[in-house]
């Protein structure tokens, strides 16, 4: 008994007026497996780091958000620390 070289797929109208034998080699198809595991290796691997990324960008945003909420507050807390000091300088030590 000889081992398949390939394989072989019939390929039928959907009229059922004809069909086609159609002969693909055994190599053609481990290529095209190969090519179809990795490509969807691939497609996961970008999703994930897509996913992260909108994740650690939507971090930045409120952080942003954050920083800019405190900024004012931030202002007034260095006058106060000036105003502080000025004091200091006007208050004669004992």
């Amino acid at each position: 008994m000889s081992t398949p070289t390939g394989f072989h797929v019939v390929v039928v109208r959907s009229d059922g007026r004809g069909a086609r034998h159609v002969s693909v080699p055994r190599w053609s198809t481990r290529v095209a497996a190969t090519v179809i595991v990795v490509g969807t290796l691939t497609n996961v691997a970008l999703v994930a780091d897509y996913t992260r990324l909108r994740r650690e960008h939507s971090i930045v945003l409120a952080s942003r958000e954050h920083l800019d909420e405190r900024a004012p507050l931030e202002r007034r807390l260095a006058e106060l620390r000036d105003e502080i000091v000025g004091w200091d300088a006007c208050t004669p030590r004992s």
